[in-house]
């Protein structure tokens, strides 16, 4: 995900506060940061620490994935947001969200056959 921001320590913050809700498993497998004219701009991926532990992700076939899971991303979204209502969030490299226009949206990645979303891709819940 892509984020605008004019605040320096955004994603630490909100690395940190999710990290307290999944067992400090949440990491950051992609972090760079660029200076812009309206502020800093971060490339974020978030990872986890232990495919087993809360946050991670469940592929299609059932097996465990180093991803974040889709709730880890929301509620990371979520701190965002609150730390600073003025950011931007590209995901999905093209959904543009503002802290007004920002909803959780879930995907089916299986089939039209057997759907499985990604709010189900996980054991978080």
């Amino acid at each position: 995900m892509k984020i605008r921001s004019t605040k320096e320590r955004l994603i630490c913050d909100a690395l940190e506060k999710v990290n307290v809700e999944f067992d400090n498993n949440i990491r950051l497998k992609r972090y760079d940061v660029k200076k812009g004219r309206k502020g800093y701009i971060y490339t974020v991926t978030l990872t986890v620490q232990d495919s087993r532990g809360k946050g991670s992700r469940i592929g299609v076939t059932g097996r465990r994935v180093t991803a974040a899971c889709w709730h880890a991303h929301g509620r990371f979204i979520d701190h965002i947001f609150a730390i600073d209502k003025d950011a931007i969030i590209w995901t999905m490299g093209k959904i543009k969200y503002n802290a007004s226009s920002w909803r959780w949206v879930d995907r089916n990645i299986g089939s039209v056959i057997n759907p499985f979303y990604l709010s189900e891709a996980c054991d978080c819940c």
